[in-house]
């Protein structure tokens, strides 16, 4: 984890509250989820820059905590995989664990794939869920209801129709039907790089095939039904692999380099990134304003502000509001080249500017 005020070198941190979390459906946007007071992520944590050997442990047992030996923390077997299945939370980007932690939610591969339920505090099995989502890791927790969930259904009696379940009294409600914006066969999702909604659980961004093999891209907001959509012209330099995502304060829209306005008409500005495809969160930082955190291989086409080495690192930060760029983790601060396998996750939405 890293807090990017003042703590830039943290290399490791054990789960903390409201971590990660999902969406709520409410008549009217939900209230902002309130910020915790600071704390010193240093404290008894690995700081220094040194390479660390994490030598092979045999296999822990199931629900015994053991400490790591390369960092010495500690760290607990949640799930009992047989052959050929694999229990896993979703993409770096989504929250695992619901608004308040209570719950955990993972995807089990094996024959009979399907998302299940853990306590969050006990990883003891609640149940299986009966969602079959646009996509596996499309799975969206409220950021203030613990109960609430979002997805787009594939199944074929409710195709395409955007629901919120609630896990707790396992009640669905249908919220809109996006066959009338991607056609019958049309499969709205949130791309291959899916990112989260806005805090307060309004405005969510999504895409999706038409007949006419054209791809459209849109944004919804729950409290007030209103869709944007623009298409996903290749002859304008859009490409469809990804969807319209809402900044964490529904301001404003991230696509695929360009922040736009949230009904997707006026280009604000483009972000100094050299590819958009680089693993990359949308999160806040420190004092609650919107951006982009990357890894970036590749040098930033105006040099990050002129950083000594043009935006490459573990973690750059892009402020959506401002359009600055700023190195936080990269050979500059004496660590390597950006490792192969970087992942970002910047959900702490509880604690802004924390980033694992």
């Amino acid at each position: 984890m890293t807090q990017l005020p003042r703590y830039p070198h943290i290399k490791h941190l054990r789960k903390t509250a409201a971590l990660l979390s999902l969406v709520c459906v409410t008549a009217t946007a939900g209230p902002l989820p309130k910020r915790l007071p600071e704390v010193n992520l240093c404290e008894g944590l690995v700081t220094h820059k040194d390479p660390v050997e994490v030598k092979l442990v045999a296999k822990p047992p199931f629900l015994k905590y053991y400490l790591d030996p390369g960092f010495g923390s500690k760290v607990i077997r949640i799930t009992k995989a047989r052959q050929n299945e694999v229990f896993k939370p979703a993409y770096s980007t989504m929250q695992a664990w619901n608004a308040d932690e209570s719950r955990l939610l993972l995807y089990n591969s094996g024959p009979k794939k399907h998302h299940i339920l853990l306590d969050g505090f006990s990883y003891q099995k609640i149940k299986d869920l009966d969602i079959f989502p646009s996509d596996i890791e499309e799975v969206f927790w409220s950021h203030t209801d613990p109960d609430i969930l979002y997805y787009v259904s594939k199944n074929a009696n409710d195709f395409g129709q955007f629901k919120q379940l609630n896990v707790a009294t396992e009640t669905e409600t249908k919220i809109a039907d996006f066959k009338k914006l991607c056609g019958a066969r049309g499969k709205a999702s949130s791309g291959g790089d899916v990112h989260m909604q806005s805090l307060d659980d309004d405005l969510f961004g999504f895409r999706c095939p038409l007949d006419n093999k054209e791809w459209l891209a849109f944004t919804y907001r729950i409290s007030t039904g209103e869709t944007n959509t623009m298409p996903l012209d290749e002859d304008k330099g859009w490409q469809k692999w990804t969807a319209p995502t809402p900044a964490p304060d529904g301001s404003q829209i991230w696509l695929q380099g360009q922040v736009m306005d949230t009904q997707l008409t006026t280009k604000q500005r483009r972000l100094d990134v050299g590819k958009t495809n680089e693993h990359s969160n949308i999160g806040q930082t420190h004092d609650g304003k919107n951006a982009l955190y990357q890894v970036a291989f590749g040098a930033s086409p105006n040099s990050c502000n002129g950083d000594p080495h043009k935006g490459i690192g573990h973690l750059i930060q892009h402020n959506l509001e401002t359009g600055e760029c700023r190195s936080i983790i990269s050979e500059n601060d004496g660590y390597p080249y950006p490792t192969s396998g970087t992942h970002i996750s910047a959900q702490s939405y509880k604690r802004p500017g924390w980033v694992a």
